[in-house]
């Protein structure tokens, strides 16, 4: 059996202007993803976890239509099928409602169980590269920032091209806090598409922005109070964006007196909030966030 495990991820800063070439911090958090890969000699792709179940054989699975909660899954396995039947159990250590990249570390995870059953090295470029790949082939965007935290871990300088994932130290204490609800990334971008249509100056203007928030960002990462200052900074740039409503206003404003800054994690219209805390968690729905120091763990049992 293999046993492989990627952690979700939070985006500090950078949502959106990541999409078009500008860069992002991103982080791994220590709650992790796993897969367990045991072959079987029934030419059989079995997938279980607490979402539920799924069966085809090999033969079955070029062809077969993706369906929730295994889309990203079976999209995995049909762009890399495996030689021989596989049986697959996931389990979670998140909510896959809640935006924390869960969809990036399931496919990490897949493809480095994948790659260890056929006995390959774990180069991490060409398996983030793979698992990109896997994520444009479905949703056709994506940025690839919830993967490379997933792939590297740690807390990192994140952007797309040319390609760069940088680590940093960073010992902030971030919280993290549930909206209540998740809109789908995809449908975020193209919200935000429409909404600049025809103005693609302001959006570029808001994304230098934005880039120049990250890379001041960089040079007071040991600073709770000048970071969340910039993080508030950030959640405007992301109202300007058109990816706040009044009640998801109201809620950062909630925590916004608790913190030192707040903004969303993530496309916006929802997800989870990521913050820095000035007086400890004083709110029951006030996580502290723990930084993975690992990507990929891959293991054979």
């Amino acid at each position: 059996m293999i046993e492989a495990s990627a952690p979700g991820s939070m985006m500090v800063l950078g949502e959106h202007s990541v999409l078009r070439g500008k860069h992002a911090l991103v982080l791994a958090l220590n709650k992790r993803i796993y897969v367990h890969l045991t072959p079987n000699t029934s030419a059989t792709i079995e997938i279980r976890s607490g979402l539920g179940y799924y069966h085809c054989t090999l033969n079955q699975l070029p062809n077969i239509p993706l369906a929730k909660p295994f889309d990203y899954v079976l999209q995995t396995l049909k762009e890399y099928p495996p030689k021989d039947g596989v049986s697959i159990t996931i389990k979670s250590e998140m909510s896959e409602t809640m935006g924390f990249g869960t969809s990036a570390a399931v496919i990490v995870a897949l493809m480095g169980a994948l790659n260890a059953l056929e006995g390959k090295g774990q180069d991490l470029k060409m398996l983030f590269d793979a698992s990109k790949a896997v994520i444009h082939a479905l949703c056709h965007v994506g940025s690839g920032a919830d993967l490379a935290a997933s792939v590297w871990g740690g807390f990192g300088l994140y952007r797309m091209h040319p390609f760069l994932y940088e680590p940093y130290t960073c010992s902030l204490p971030f919280f993290w806090s549930y909206s209540g609800f998740k809109t789908p990334t995809p449908k975020v971008i193209r919200h935000v598409a429409e909404q600049f249509f025809g103005k693609m100056d302001i959006l570029q203007a808001l994304d230098s922005t934005h880039d120049a928030l990250v890379n001041h960002a960089l040079s007071c990462l040991h600073h709770p109070k000048e970071v969340g200052a910039l993080m508030n900074q950030a959640s405007g740039i992301m109202e300007s964006l058109g990816v706040h409503t009044k009640a998801l206003s109201r809620f950062l404003w909630s925590l916004r007196e608790q913190s030192y800054g707040v903004k969303f994690s993530g496309s916006g219209l929802g997800d989870c909030a990521i913050g820095i805390t000035k007086d400890g968690f004083s709110m029951a729905h006030m996580h502290p966030v723990d930084i993975a120091p690992s990507g990929l763990i891959v293991k054979k049992k």
